[in-house]
C-alpha cells in the first residue's frame, strides 16, 4: 500500500507540473490521455491491493472460541473448572495472580470455593499471591476453605501466612456454619478465638446452633465457648437450638450457660429466650 501511495504521489506531482509553453497546444491531448490512463492504473492498483489497507485479520484466540463470551470470563471459567493448562496460558500472558472477577472475588478465593486443587497449587506457588485477599463482602480464601471443610487447603494457606483471627467474621464462624468438626477443632488448635464476635455479635457457637450443627455445638461448648452470649438480635445459642427443634441440646446448653455464669461469677440472665 505504501508503494501505491508513493506512486500516486509521483504521478500527482508529474501531472501538476506546468507543461512547456511552446508545446502546450500540441501536448494537451496527449496529457489528457495520459491522465486517463494513469488514473485508471492507480484505480486498478488500489483495488488490487485493497487488502493491504484493511485491518489485519485477528487470529482466533485459542482460549476464547466463543465470540459472544467475554474473554476474561473464559479465564474465570477455567479457574472454576480447574483447567490448569488454560489458566497457565493466561498467567503466562501476564494475567495477575491477584486479579478479581466482576463480582469482586480474587481468583484464589474462586479456586478455593470450587475446589480447583490444581489451580490452587499453582497460585499458592506464586510468591506474589495474596493469601488473605478479601472479596467485596470481606471473605478470605481461608474462610471459604473453612466453610467447605477443606483441611488440606486451609493448612497450606495458614502455612503461607493466612490469618486465623481477624476482625468481624472469622474462619471459625465459617467452619461452625458448615458443621465441620475436624476443621473447627483444627482452627482451635491454631489459636482461633472461640468467642469471636461478628459485626452483629454472633459467635461461632451461635452460628453452629443456628444451622443445627449439633456436633459442633457440643464441641465448642466442651472447649469453653460462652453459652451465655447474646447477639444484637437478642438471641443466644439456646434460642437458636430451640428454633431448630433441638430441645434436648438446648436444655444441655442452658445447663452449660448456668455453669458458665457460676464459674466466672457472672450475673444471672433474667431475660427469657424469645
Amino acid at each position: 500500500m505504501q508503494w501505491v501511495n508513493s506512486q500516486a504521489k509521483t504521478f500527482s506531482t508529474f501531472l501538476s507540473m506546468p507543461p512547456n509553453r511552446a508545446t502546450e497546444q500540441h501536448r494537451q491531448p496527449r496529457v489528457f490521455g495520459l491522465t486517463r490512463r494513469i488514473g485508471l492504473g492507480i484505480w486498478v492498483a488500489l483495488n488490487s491491493v485493497s487488502g493491504w489497507a484493511a485491518p489485519p485479520v485477528q487470529p482466533v484466540d485459542e482460549i476464547n472460541l466463543n465470540n459472544d463470551k467475554d474473554p476474561l470470563e473464559s479465564f474465570f471459567e477455567a479457574i472454576r473448572n480447574d483447567r490448569i493448562d488454560m489458566v497457565r496460558r493466561w498467567l503466562q500472558r501476564g494475567m495477575d495472580v491477584n486479579s478479581f472477577d466482576a463480582r469482586g472475588d480474587p481468583i484464589l478465593l474462586i479456586a478455593v470455593r470450587h475446589g480447583s486443587s490444581k489451580v490452587i497449587a499453582d497460585l499458592l506457588a506464586a510468591q506474589q499471591v495474596r493469601v488473605d485477599a478479601l472479596n467485596r463482602v470481606g471473605e478470605t480464601p481461608l474462610m471459604i476453605a473453612a466453610l467447605r471443610g477443606d483441611l488440606v487447603i486451609a493448612r497450606r494457606l495458614v502455612e503461607l501466612g493466612a490469618q486465623v483471627n481477624r476482625p468481624g467474621w472469622t474462619p471459625l464462624h465459617y467452619a461452625a456454619t458448615g458443621g465441620h468438626v475436624a476443621m473447627t477443632r483444627w482452627l482451635l488448635e491454631e489459636s482461633a478465638y472461640i468467642d469471636a464476635d461478628s459485626p452483629n455479635g454472633t459467635t461461632p457457637l451461635m452460628m453452629a446452633a443456628r444451622q443445627g450443627r449439633q456436633t459442633v455445638v457440643e464441641l465448642l461448648i466442651s472447649e469453653g465457648a460462652d453459652p451465655t452470649a447474646r447477639n444484637e438480635a437478642g438471641f443466644t445459642v439456646t434460642d437458636y437450638l430451640d428454633r431448630n427443634g433441638l430441645l434436648e441440646l438446648a436444655r444441655r446448653a442452658e445447663v452449660a450457660a448456668r455453669a458458665f455464669r457460676k464459674r466466672y461469677d457472672l450475673p444471672a440472665d433474667d431475660r427469657e429466650p424469645k
